[in-house]
């Protein structure tokens, strides 16, 4: 029987929403077939269209997931929809001037669907059969993941489908001069990294603490030396290190998620547990707040495909963006909430892949695994400026200083590597200390600090300081680790911030 709804919008939610849940938690899911008894161009008769999305168009405009052409006269632009109602579906009337029709009967205004009927768009147009499969074929899951991913193409996405014309053109240029990238050939190294930007359940429980819990008492600050002591070298470094301290950061990411501005929809990885990656991060005496890259966009150096196709989303649709919460918390109590649109990057280096599916739609991957040029390294900052911040922190930094060191040069690193020093500390937080050297003179081929290794994962993102003039300036942000040797690092010289 009819009765009374909420009135039907299409909406990016309702496609997209339920087009995502579809693919990535298929299980449980109902769908339903439309089995098409006249041939058009679109469709051949007896041809089966499997619905996996809560609500589609059926029309002659090319947004429509059911499309007609235009020898079907008296079928509308936007002639009907087929909207999930709770367990049920029913069928929507959209046009004003041509009927549709249920089993030979017009639909006034909407009329729930049962398995078996019959849909037809005006009197003497296409008919539709309405199946809904039972048995063990009757959900989501029972479709395989391939095919899943190309219906949600063609059924979520299609509504928001632009033209691309030439794009396509650009395509085959980029397609034949695309090479891989050398530096990031070895597998194994990607896989390391991606180790650095995911949250293990014991990482997760330190983080849902860092939430539940904060902030804490600061750290006492080192006092002064005794009147009459020499002050050694060593002690004179640890005062300088601790008076750091305080504008030294733990970044870690509570959540990342699409949106197209109203609706927002989490992103979780191809396991479907909760995508995010910790890191550290430091506040200028300019007011800037500074990390690496890699710990401000996380997907842009990730191989898991479901991440990477939500992020695809955002790089081919021009209303649709990823978005990552940050928190930053020092051992003063001072803390920081960021978003990752907050802060200025440069991505110039990043490569593009593309994926085409069989309607010809492009779906663009911008992401640092497709980089071809080396100097991508180069890139991995990124910062929060003062205007946003509105705090001036204690640290200096030196950018020419960065890019003339010499090999021997002593470094001293702050940040928290694997978590340490978040939590498991009296205070509560106190990023650890560590000294390494300089490898090499000046910058390698990357534009990036070659130096011993002294850096780990979660160092990330952290200050690197040179001395100088007796004071402790920064000189480089740290960034990764060799994929050619296990001892050395890299570290990106404050010079290549702009």
């Amino acid at each position: 029987m009819s009765r009374e709804t909420q009135p039907y919008k299409k909406s990016f939610s309702t496609s997209i929403g339920s087009g995502l849940g579809s693919v990535f938690s298929a299980s449980g899911k109902q769908y339903y077939i439309l089995e098409h008894k006249i041939s058009s161009r679109f469709h051949k008769v007896g041809e089966s269209q499997e619905i996996i999305i809560d609500n589609i168009e059926l029309g002659r405009s090319p947004k429509c997931q059911v499309r007609f052409d235009e020898s079907f006269a008296t079928v509308s632009r936007r002639h009907a929809a087929i909207v999930k109602d709770g367990d049920k579906w029913k069928l929507v009337q959209l046009s004003s001037t041509n009927p549709t029709l249920l089993n030979g009967k017009q639909v006034a205004k909407e009329w729930y669907l049962q398995n078996g009927d019959e849909i037809q768009l005006s009197v003497g147009g296409p008919k539709l059969g309405f199946l809904v499969p039972t048995g063990k074929n009757s959900t989501v899951g029972s479709i395989g993941f391939t095919r899943r991913l190309s219906l949600f193409r063609q059924q979520a996405l299609r509504p928001y489908k632009t033209a691309i014309t030439l794009l396509c053109i650009f395509l085959v240029l980029a397609i034949g001069g695309l090479s891989t990238w050398m530096v990031l050939k070895d597998k194994e190294y990607m896989k390391l990294l991606n180790k650095q930007i995911s949250i293990s359940a014991e990482q997760k429980r330190i983080i849902d603490s860092l939430k539940n819990n904060p902030p804490f008492e600061p750290l006492p600050r080192s006092s002064s030396p005794s009147p009459g002591v020499v002050q050694t070298p060593a002690v004179e470094i640890e005062d300088l290190i601790d008076n750091c301290k305080d504008d030294v950061f733990f970044l870690y990411v509570s959540r990342v998620y699409l949106t197209d501005g109203v609706i927002e929809r989490e992103v979780t990885d191809e396991w479907g547990d909760t995508y995010g990656w910790s890191g550290s991060g430091f506040l200028l005496d300019d007011g800037r707040f500074v990390t690496a890259r890699h710990c401000v966009q996380g997907w842009r150096f990730e191989m898991d495909e479901n991440v990477m196709f939500l992020a695809a989303l955002a790089n081919t649709y021009e209303e649709v963006e990823i978005v990552a919460e940050i928190t930053a918390i020092s051992r003063s109590g001072k803390q920081f909430k960021f978003k990752s649109t907050d802060f200025v990057f440069n991505d110039e280096y990043d490569g593009t892949s593309y994926d085409i599916d069989e309607d010809g739609e492009i779906f663009i991957y911008k992401s640092a695994i497709y980089a071809t040029d080396e100097r991508l390294w180069s890139t991995d900052w990124s910062y929060v400026p003062a205007t946003k911040t509105k705090s001036k922190g204690s640290i200096s930094f030196d950018a020419q200083l960065s890019k003339n060191l010499r090999a021997g040069t002593v470094l001293h690193v702050l940040g928290f590597p694997c978590y340490i020093g978040v939590l498991d500390t009296p205070h509560g937080i106190n990023p650890p200390y560590n000294t390494f050297n300089v490898a090499m003179d000046g910058l390698d081929n990357s534009g990036c600090i070659l130096h011993t290794r002294g850096v780990d994962h979660g160092n990330s993102g952290g200050p690197i300081f040179a001395k100088k003039d007796n004071k402790l300036v920064v000189v480089g942000i740290a960034s990764h680790l060799s994929n050619k040797s296990s001892e050395y690092s890299y570290s990106v010289p404050v010079s290549a911030i702009r």
